[in-house]
């Protein structure tokens, strides 16, 4: 069975054709990147996720989280973890997933 034939385009062909803007946008930072790597960041305090969100920020292109499992997380919407993180996020050009568990 081969791929379907969207699988085969590049991901800036991709980004033209998609029809959702998040869809467009990863696809364009796919293609910037010339990346798909997502990184689950599995670790057990905010300090570790900053630090590392700094470190590999700009080689991955999504960042997946879990800040329920996260010590030390700081809901603070102006310089709380989520915050520093968005920051991050924009300084390295990457998405943050959260990946809750409910």
């Amino acid at each position: 069975m081969s791929p379907h034939e969207s699988l085969k385009a590049t991901f800036a062909a991709r980004a033209q054709t998609a029809t959702h803007p998040l869809t467009a946008y990863l696809f364009r930072l796919m293609d910037l990147k010339a990346s798909n790597l997502c990184l689950s960041a599995d670790v057990s305090t905010a300090r570790e996720l900053l630090h590392l969100a700094d470190k590999v920020g700009p080689s991955i292109v999504v960042l997946k989280t879990h800040h329920d499992v996260v010590a030390g997380w700081d809901f603070n919407p102006q310089t709380g973890t989520g915050a520093r993180l968005a920051q991050l996020a924009r300084k390295h050009g990457f998405l943050i997933f959260e990946d809750r568990k409910f």
